[in-house]
């Protein structure tokens, strides 16, 4: 069965050590707390994307033998970052006062010694759950919280890099403009940036431009117009917008006060240096450019993903948590994602709902579709299929193959300008 929301504090414990994790487990549930276990950092994440625990009890070393308490200074770091609401307990034996007294300067809100005196657990963490419910207003929980999809999930150079930025852009009122083809994750992204935020008590608007204008000019204008001065307005793939209406939405957002602007797009950099967005408009929003990386792009980060996946949906489920085999790692890892991160979830969140028994999930389990990879010719349109938007998508995608994905040629031979060709290739993930 699916695991139920409890309203007991809720409490994460992050230590490698079983026998640790083992006497809480065998105390805190006694004692009024709802526990979570994780024996790694990968794991805390994924927990952390399908829970919301008042305290993270965190010990400072994973690795037999490690004392420096090092990894979990870096998680700490990491944590708070992610959510600065968030409170952290650590827990150290080895490392000692020092490194505890550093934990403190991270942003940890106390310190616990193993072997720990019972009672005095338990008080630093009845302490730990009110700092963290006082920290939690009613707005604050209006926005997005760390349930549902939880943090940027990667390892890869590209998003360590990524997310250094993120980390240095989000701290500022600056207006970002975050890049990434369909599925990437610019809508987490965004709302990442909200919640590292000195807005993050304010609330997030989120509008997908393209459903608002399709609702009419006075529809949108009052999704913007009704955005918390405070907090976030986060405008979904402007790119599509045909150039009246960014115009238009350009004069809204100069009378607009308050709100910090994010704003996506599907488009490339290049695309939108060739006036696929108006100058106008992207003068508004690009004072920070963030550009997400491709899947198939992060090396890794797929498998890293597909365990994340694994565990989130086996919590959300109810199901018992199994783990991947070698060949299907391979099989992800080969596979190019045109879906992105968006498709892997689906896959792992299907792999995970059909499973049966505890065996590992091998490559069989998850069957990858044949895709046409790069140079291989696009299916031609025409095939009986009459819907419009996968005609058009064919027609699209055959006219880029054809001239190796230069636009201004596939342009020429449809009979569009290049900002309107742009705008399909956004539209289809092109």
């Amino acid at each position: 069965m699916p695991h139920e929301v409890s309203t007991l504090p809720g409490i994460l414990f992050v230590d490698d050590d079983a026998d640790i994790r083992q006497s809480a487990a065998l105390l805190l549930p006694r004692r009024g707390f709802n526990l979570h276990s994780a024996g790694s950092p990968d794991e805390a994440w994924s927990i952390l994307a399908a829970e919301m625990p008042d305290v993270i009890l965190l010990d400072l070393n994973f690795r037999r033998g490690a004392t420096s308490g090092e990894e979990g200074l870096a998680l700490l770091k990491a944590l708070i970052d992610h959510d600065p609401t968030l409170v952290v307990v650590v827990v150290t034996g080895h490392s000692g006062i020092n490194i505890a007294v550093a934990a403190m300067r991270a942003g940890a809100a106390d310190f616990v010694m193993k072997p720990w005196n019972n009672e005095r657990l338990l008080a630093t963490l009845n302490d730990a759950v009110a700092l963290r419910r006082s920290r939690i207003t009613p707005r604050a929980e209006s926005g997005p919280g760390l349930a549902e999809e939880g943090p940027v999930i990667g390892h890869s150079a590209a998003m360590r890099q990524l997310q250094d930025v993120l980390r240095r852009a989000a701290a500022t009122d600056a207006p970002i403009l975050l890049f990434g083809a369909a599925g990437t994750g610019k809508t987490l992204l965004a709302q990442t940036v909200h919640r590292q935020s000195p807005r993050a008590a304010a609330a997030c608007t989120i509008i997908d431009m393209q459903s608002a204008c399709a609702a009419g000019e006075a529809a949108f204008e009052t999704q913007i117009s009704s955005a918390d001065p405070r907090g976030t307005l986060v405008l979904e793939d402007i790119g599509a917008l045909d150039v009246p209406t960014q115009l238009r939405l350009s004069a809204i957002l100069a009378a607009t006060a308050g709100p910090r602007l994010v704003a996506t797009t599907r488009l490339s950099r290049d695309a939108v240096r060739d006036g696929a967005i108006h100058p106008g408009l992207l003068y508004r929003l690009n004072i920070i450019e963030l550009v997400l990386p491709r899947l198939r792009d992060r090396g890794d980060d797929v498998a890293v993903l597909a365990a994340h996946y694994l565990r989130l949906f086996a919590r959300r489920y109810g199901k018992p948590l199994r783990l991947l085999t070698q060949d299907a790692v391979d099989a992800l890892s080969a596979y190019e994602w045109p879906g992105n991160v968006r498709e892997l979830r689906q896959y792992m969140e299907r792999a995970v709902v059909l499973a049966q028994g505890t065996d590992p999930i091998s490559a069989a389990d998850v069957p990858l579709p044949a895709r046409f990879g790069h140079g291989v010719p696009a299916p031609t349109p025409g095939d009986g299929d009459l819907n419009l938007a996968r005609a058009e998508k064919s027609v699209v995608e055959t006219a880029l193959r054809r001239h190796g994905f230069n636009v201004s040629q596939a342009a020429r031979e449809l009979g569009v300008t290049r900002a309107t060709l742009y705008r399909r290739m956004a539209r289809h993930g092109l």
